[in-house]
């Protein structure tokens, strides 16, 4: 699930980067020819790219946030079932912490 979630991040981060590229292309062209109709484009694929990454940071925030309460619950329902396992590894995860804070 993960992974699939970052390759569409990634495949929105290549969106943006390709408006960007065209945006700067165009840009170029008002500076070159100062038209007005340049400037409206321009603002046309400033606004497309605006509203494109909020869609990319409102997806990639509500993945994490679901990521975190999959994984949160995974781990409330180990801990559930197999309490003595779970009690060990923490007594093991704090005795080897407690290890590598003595030698420093």
């Amino acid at each position: 699930m993960a992974s699939r979630e970052s390759r569409k991040l990634q495949s929105g981060i290549r969106a943006l980067q390709s408006d960007l590229s065209s945006l700067v292309g165009d840009l170029e062209q008002i500076a070159s020819s100062g038209k007005e109709v340049g400037v409206e484009k321009a603002r046309e694929q400033l606004d497309r790219i605006h509203e494109q990454f909020q869609d990319l940071l409102t997806d990639g925030v509500g993945s994490a946030r679901q990521a975190a309460s999959d994984t949160g619950e995974a781990v409330r329902r180990q801990v559930a079932d197999n309490p003595m396992a779970s009690l060990a590894t923490a007594f093991a995860a704090g005795v080897a912490a407690a290890m590598l804070t003595m030698r420093r």
